[in-house]
């Protein structure tokens, strides 16, 4: 599994294959990168899961 998080722009700002699933879910270092949104990809590269982030105010 991976997880994969985009900008607002749609723009890969990161790649995570440890602790993928915790990562998605936690989002602490997604959002440091700028990612808004996240997915949970299976081997196949199916999205099994998916999140959303909150613009930081």
């Amino acid at each position: 599994m991976k997880a994969c998080f985009y900008n607002r722009k749609e723009q890969l700002v990161w790649t995570c294959t440890k602790d993928a699933r915790y990562e998605l879910h936690n989002g602490t270092k997604a959002v440091k990168r700028g990612a808004s949104r996240g997915y949970l990809l299976d081997e196949k590269g199916e999205v099994i899961d998916s999140a959303y982030y909150p613009k930081a105010k």
